[in-house]
């Protein structure tokens, strides 16, 4: 389960890791100088591995303990059921894994602050329709939980200020195939809202996003039947999606904005051994394809991620079966060539955020199989 300057040319500096530096002008000393610059990328620092104690399903890396460092939680299963390894940042390093207190019948949780107190929490839903609110605090640990009722046994759950106002709505893909919008009155508290089906579109996943900048989030849905659209007609309404383009057979679905420009754009797989594509949203609600990256072979998870802060986004994917994550660094009008970063270890997820507060995005990758977490950090 899972809330939503131009591309120079860039350094990715691996010295650490055995790459060197690869850009197409010569660049000295970027990296590890202690400065943020828009002409660099740095992951240099010794990766380091921390073991998992359960039988890991999802990795989340948020600050849970609100104190400026982001953290990572790993969920999955032990002899009891659900539960989750919370691991806090200590600066270079993270800190030994606590037990958060979490519970239920999925290990995969939505986070986000519901409400509105400046901790993460987390919903974890259970086998009935219903999802568990477990509050955050200062200690990391959680509280609760509180019961959400739902009309419908929730497959995907996701947290989104849908109407702009401040406070999280709450959108469920349910098991009838439709998307159930319970609307926050405040934080925390929701109300039944509208559900829009989606009957034979065989729906896997979804983002909502404001794609036409009115204000309101937009549908955009991961189908069988490709990539479609829904535009938002306020109180968690959409109208009925239709195609917006793009792979005939996406795989796996991104809303970010990659190029910079404000405006939200889409990252997509066009099969399982096709292109990354990228479609650039005009901000009117229409997406056009604005650039191919071709892969040899099978990728995992994908994501993007502003990691030299000129405010486009570069893209990450694991390589599947392999210890490595391919890097794209965007520049104007596209991309560059691929960078490919070695890991210890596989990744079966990503995730992204400052653990060390240096102010440059550290990269997180965790293996399944080896019940391990990879950390590399940044070393601007």
């Amino acid at each position: 389960m899972p809330g939503l300057p131009r591309a120079r040319s860039l350094v990715l500096a691996l010295a650490a890791l055995g790459l060197g530096c690869s850009d197409d002008r010569v660049v000295v000393n970027l990296c590890n100088d202690g400065v943020i610059d828009a002409d660099q990328v740095c992951l240099g620092s010794p990766p380091r591995a921390y073991t998992i104690g359960l039988d890991p399903i999802a990795l989340r890396v948020a600050d849970f303990d609100d104190d400026g460092l982001a953290d990572v939680l790993v969920t999955g299963l032990d002899a009891e059921g659900v539960s989750g390894e919370l691991r806090l940042s200590e600066g270079v390093s993270l800190g030994e894994a606590i037990d958060p207190g979490l519970y239920g019948c999925s290990a995969h949780p939505v986070s986000g602050d519901v409400d509105g107190d400046a901790f993460v929490d987390l919903l974890v839903a259970t086998c009935e329709p219903q999802l568990l609110l477990f509050h955050g605090g200062p200690s990391g640990r959680l509280s609760g939980p509180d019961v959400i009722g739902l009309p419908v046994i929730p497959r995907i759950a996701a947290l989104v200020d849908l109407e702009g106002d401040g406070d999280d709505d709450l959108a469920v893909l349910g098991d009838d195939d439709a998307l159930h919008v319970l609307v926050a009155d405040a934080p925390g508290i929701f109300a039944a809202g509208p559900a829009t089906t989606m009957g034979g579109l065989g729906p896997q996943g979804f983002a909502l996003v404001d794609a036409d900048s009115d204000g309101l989030a937009d549908l955009v849905l991961l189908s069988e039947a490709g990539l479609l659209y829904g535009r938002g007609e306020g109180g968690g309404a959409f109208a009925p999606p239709s195609a917006l383009g793009g792979p005939a057979a996406p795989i796996g679905l991104s809303a970010a904005d990659i190029d910079g420009d404000g405006h939200i754009d889409l990252l997509s797989r066009d099969g399982p051994e096709g292109d990354l594509v990228v479609l650039h949203g005009d901000g009117a609600g229409t997406f056009t394809e604005a650039a191919r990256i071709e892969v040899d072979g099978a990728l995992g998870p994908m994501l993007s991620a502003d990691l030299d802060g000129d405010g486009d986004r570069e893209i990450l994917a694991a390589v599947a079966d392999e210890p490595a994550i391919d890097v794209w660094r965007s520049r104007e009008g596209g991309f560059a060539p691929v960078i490919r970063v070695e890991l210890p270890v596989p990744a079966d997820q990503l995730g992204i955020g400052d653990i060390d507060g240096d102010g440059a995005p550290d990269l997180v990758a965790a293996t399944f199989a080896e019940r391990t977490i990879t950390v590399v950090l940044a070393d601007p």
